[in-house]
């Protein structure tokens, strides 16, 4: 992993590499020991692992610390599970369908996972309070079922079994934000099957609406909310990997 240190005028110093475990796809940044410091975890899609490298507080890292996960790993989330303010880690594992949970144990090590089912091929996690109790729960893209799961926090970082919800062909990522300004997440799904992104609306409680499609670019790989137009509504930038560009669809929903 290469980090690239800011020079303060938006240019960066030379990379420094760090060792991870084998074939990283994806990058969490948050304080996972508590002193004030972004520290790293990164996913290692090859031998189900992922990697915590705490920060030394100059912006270099301390060796790695590696944690089991389920099968080929694909992304992780930081947050905070428990309730404890220490951010802990979510796992999206692709090949044993499930998601591994790790909690933290206050100093930027972590207890053994345990892992909950998700649909077929879930290749990214998202974290947010989905059902309105201040906890964060976690929503899933399954890539081969092309569902989201939903599941929703006990309140001591445990989680009830997961609800699916229909998505487009082969989601690849998900993205949980307030898209009609009701105060409760939403979430959008890039679809790279089928050049759409999903929206689906909140009920409230943490279960969804059905899915709203709405075409993107050729094989659409991320997606982001934002403000982009200043209006105070979360508007959509998705990634198009086979067309190379971006898709901007601004938010018309009047809450």
């Amino acid at each position: 992993m290469s980090v690239l240190l800011n020079n303060g005028d938006g240019t960066f110093a030379p990379k420094l590499d760090y060792l991870t475990g084998t074939r990283p796809r994806w990058v969490a940044t948050a304080d996972l020991n508590g002193d004030d410091k972004h520290d790293l975890a990164v996913e290692n899609s090859s031998n189900a692992s992922v990697s915590v490298l705490l920060n030394n507080g100059d912006g270099t890292f301390a060796p790695k610390l590696d944690y089991p996960t389920g099968d080929a790993p694909f992304s992780v989330a930081a947050a905070d599970l428990n309730g404890d303010g220490k951010p802990d880690l979510a796992v999206a594992n692709y090949t044993s369908a499930s998601v591994s949970v790790l909690l933290n144990k206050g100093n930027g090590t972590f207890v053994p996972k345990l892992d909950y089912p998700t649909g077929d091929g879930p290749i990214e996690v998202a974290a947010a309070d989905l059902n309105g109790d201040g906890k964060s729960d976690l929503a899933v893209a399954n890539y081969t079922s092309a569902t989201v799961s939903a599941l929703l926090n006990n309140g001591d970082g445990t989680f009830a079994p997961k609800i699916d919800f229909p998505t487009g062909n082969n989601p690849i990522e998900v993205a949980a934000a307030d898209l009609n300004g009701d105060g409760k997440h939403d979430l959008a799904v890039a679809n790279s099957g089928s050049d759409s992104v999903s929206v689906l609306l909140n009920n409230g409680n943490g279960t969804f609406a059905p899915k709203l499609d709405y075409l993107t670019g050729d094989a659409p790989f991320s997606v982001a909310a934002a403000d982009l137009n200043g209006d105070g509504k979360h508007d959509l930038a998705v990634a198009n990997y086979n067309s190379d560009s971006v898709s901007v669809l601004p938010n018309i929903c009047i809450p």
